[in-house]
């Protein structure tokens, strides 16, 4: 028995450490199961930031349109608007 007994106390050294491992294993997969949502709802933000980020784009070219646009017509009107009375002078 003294020649058995070191070999069943290192098989159920293993043995505990197998369970041991096999006990972190199963925390570690219940807490990536539980992060995986929260990483596909990273993805999902990621994706609506970039759509975002083309729609600001596209509102600062129409805004800098706009802005040239209204510059123009402004001074079409100053224009105009001097125009009256030197044009009244030469008459």
């Amino acid at each position: 028995m003294t020649n058995s007994d070191p070999k069943q106390q290192y098989e159920g050294a293993i043995l505990q450490q197998l369970i041991k491992n096999a006990e972190k294993l199963a925390v570690i997969e219940f807490e990536i199961n539980q992060i995986k949502p929260k990483v596909n709802k990273i993805d999902t933000l990621e994706e609506k930031i970039t759509s975002i980020e083309s729609d600001v784009i596209q509102v600062k070219k129409d805004s800098e349109f706009a802005k040239w646009l209204l510059i123009t017509i402004a001074i079409g009107v100053l224009i105009n608007i001097f125009s009256q009375p030197i044009l009244g002078w030469l008459v």
